[in-house]
């Protein structure tokens, strides 16, 4: 499993980005625990998993990020 993080020598708004594994392991991890909601904060790999994914039906998910390339 690989968590890395954006440029960790920088100060500015950061995002998560997660390997296939972490991915699959945290959107499983919610099913199990029959989540409905879910906010993603700063973590778009697993929003759009949870979006796109075959769980798009069962569980809602709301993305919070800054992102200055979408201003």
């Amino acid at each position: 499993m690989c968590l890395t993080l954006n440029n960790p020598n920088y100060f500015t708004p950061q995002q998560y980005l997660f390997s296939d594994d972490v991915t699959d392991f945290t959107v499983e991890t919610l099913k199990k625990l029959s989540a409905q909601h879910v906010i993603c904060i700063g973590t778009p790999t697993v929003h759009e998993a949870l979006i796109y994914g075959e769980c798009r039906r069962d569980m809602k998910s709301l993305l919070l990020d800054i992102d200055v390339r979408l201003v």
